[in-house]
């Protein structure tokens, strides 16, 4: 009795450190930090547990693989937005990163990624894709993460659409 009451506590302490491991995760802004919880989390891969559900956090997915397997799937940093692009009477003038803004190109503006970063865009209406750098700020409209250069936008969609629901994964 004693025995199955300690799994029991055991079971509801790992079921609470992962979904606060995930919260972690989520919101950790610094490499470091998430590389130190994807080793524990790869640690956790390979426990013992009697009965885990599955379940979802975000971009943590804790499997039951097999008898008194879990598995702790990837930490995807794919996320969904909604972006729109920018053209028109910004091209020619420099960006917020220095560089002169080329609506022909495959960039795009974002408010917190660094300038330079590589971040692949995919339209969720026809799975079409483009990786864009980073070298400008925006968009100012909450509901928006990035505004596309006029290329970067035609080549997941008519830029007649104007606005699109999108998945966005950082590469770099």
């Amino acid at each position: 009795m004693q025995k199955n009451f300690n799994i029991l506590i055991m079971k509801k302490f790992i079921g609470i450190c992962i979904v606060f491991l995930g919260a972690i995760i989520i919101n950790a802004n610094e490499n470091k930090k998430a590389i130190k919880l994807r080793s524990f989390i790869d640690t956790l891969k390979t426990s013992k547990i009697d009965t885990l559900k599955t379940s979802k956090l975000d971009s943590i997915a804790i499997t039951k693989k097999e008898e008194n397997k879990v598995s702790v799937e990837s930490l995807s940093n794919e996320k969904t937005t909604k972006v729109s692009w920018y053209g028109g009477k910004f091209h020619g003038r420099k960006t917020a990163s220095g560089e002169t803004y080329n609506m022909n190109k495959l960039s795009a503006a974002n408010k917190n990624l660094p300038f330079g970063t590589k971040v692949k865009i995919t339209n969720l209406a026809n799975n079409k894709s483009v990786v864009v750098t980073i070298n400008d700020r925006g968009p100012f409209v909450k509901s928006r993460d990035f505004d596309l250069s006029k290329a970067a936008f035609n080549e997941i969609a008519s830029h007649d659409s104007g606005v699109l629901k999108v998945k966005y994964e950082v590469m770099n």
